[in-house]
Formats: structure tokens, C-alpha cells, sequence
């Protein structure tokens, strides 16, 4: 109803015609004319009030941001996209970069790095797949996604350093602290021996929970290896 029909009811009302004659003549039901006579007692006023609406918890530059991110990865989850955009990885990163910034490329050069990741062949016809994308922009190209009859995944573990490439490991279980400790003893000490014979070195894995037990720090101890923790979860 708009508000110069809802001041003609309040003013006919105000002159003292009854709720029903006002409907009549205004062309709306009774209780509607009620409501409205109601709503003007409890507010003085025929036009809506102002509305509380929650505060915002981004700027116009964070959005942009934000926006960014999405179209960076357009079939990132949310958590990847809060992973990457909360100022907690951030400060994390920064502090570890602060805490190395005198380092030498001669240091750098005596860090062995190893890294797990997971390697897809083709892609399964996943529905649960979500796509972020703008309304004239379902059939583009890097929003549509390629399936494959028979998808293949696999796991490898590998490891590098300023002196070349390492051994790698396929993986055909979940690592928990013993098979890390396995890959390990069987791919890591072999690619030191070899890139670095007897000098000091210093490994540097990520912080995931069984690279962190108290049984790989044992071994690793034992054998006379530094260990520097970079903390990749923070922004993949």
C-alpha cells in the first residue's frame, strides 16, 4: 500500500469516520485500515522506520579482495577462501619471514624442503563441486569442469634442497607418525646422504598434526637434524 493511500486512511480516521466507511472508501479491508491505525499510534508516523541491520565486518577493499580470491579459484571451499584471506595466516608468515630474514643464500642453501601432495588424473562427476561465479558466467571455460569415467588419485612425498631434487615416494596409505617416519627413513636420510654427504643440515617440513609427533622428532633427533617448521595451512 503506498504511503499517500495510508495518510488518506489516517486523516479520515483522525476526522472521526469509523474503520469500516474508511475501508470502503479507500478501497482495502478492515483489518487492514486497523493495522495501519495500530502501526501510526505505537510509531506517529505512516512510513516505515528506520531498520537496525547488522554492522558490516568488512570494508569495500577487503570485499574486493575477497572477490579476488574467488575468482583466483573459482571451485575454492570457503574454508580455503577464510584460510586465505584472515589476517591470522598472515601475521604467521610474516613472523616466520621475520625470524629468517638475515639468513644467507649460504644458509638457505644447506635446507632440505619436503612437501606431501595429492595428484588427481581426470576428475569424477562430483556434484557436491561448487562454482563461484557471476550470472553471465555459467558456460565459461574456467567455470565448467571436465569429467573423467575412471578418476585416479595419488599421494607422492617429496623433497628438494639448493642442490637438486631428492627421492620420491608414492603413498598408497594415510600417513600417521610410523609412516612418516618410514618415508622418512627410506627417501629423506638417502637424498641427505647423497646432496650433502656429512655437512649440517636443516629440514624443513609443514605442521601437520604427525609431522609434529613426539616420535618423528625422536627419530629425527637421533639422527642429528634440525627441523624448521613453514606453515603452509595458513594459506592453501
Amino acid at each position: 500500500m503506498s504511503i499517500e493511500k495510508k495518510e488518506r486512511i489516517i486523516k479520515l480516521l483522525k476526522e472521526g469516520k469509523s474503520s469500516h466507511s474508511v475501508a470502503q472508501d479507500v478501497g482495502c479491508s478492515q483489518s487492514a485500515v486497523s493495522k495501519i491505525w495500530t502501526k501510526y499510534k505505537q510509531h506517529g508516523k505512516v512510513g516505515k522506520g528506520k531498520h537496525t541491520v547488522r554492522p558490516r565486518k568488512t570494508s569495500k577493499r577487503l570485499d574486493r579482495k575477497l572477490k579476488a580470491i574467488c575468482l583466483e579459484n573459482r571451485k575454492c571451499t570457503t574454508k580455503q577462501m577464510r584460510n586465505k584471506w584472515e589476517e591470522t595466516g598472515k601475521k604467521t608468515r610474516l613472523q616466520w619471514a621475520k625470524e629468517r630474514q638475515l639468513r644467507t643464500v649460504d644458509d638457505w642453501m644447506k635446507v632440505i624442503f619436503s612437501y606431501e601432495s595429492q595428484i588427481y588424473i581426470g576428475q569424477g562427476d562430483d556434484a557436491g563441486t561448487l562454482v563461484w561465479c557471476r550470472s553471465n558466467e555459467i558456460y565459461a571455460d574456467d567455470c565448467l569442469k571436465t569429467t573423467c569415467k575412471f578418476p585416479q588419485s595419488l599421494m607422492i612425498w617429496g623433497c628438494m634442497s639448493g642442490k637438486g631434487t631428492g627421492e620420491m615416494a608414492v603413498i598408497t596409505c594415510l600417513i600417521n607418525a610410523q609412516v612418516y617416519i618410514d618415508i622418512l627413513d627410506t627417501f629423506l636420510i638417502p637424498s641427505i646422504e647423497r646432496m650433502f654427504g656429512d655437512d649440517e643440515i636443516i629440514f624443513q617440513d609443514d605442521s601437520a598434526s604427525c609431522h609434529r609427533a613426539k616420535t618423528v622428532k625422536t627419530f629425527l633427533d637421533e639422527r642429528h637434524i634440525s627441523i624448521c617448521t613453514f606453515y603452509y595451512t595458513t594459506f592453501l
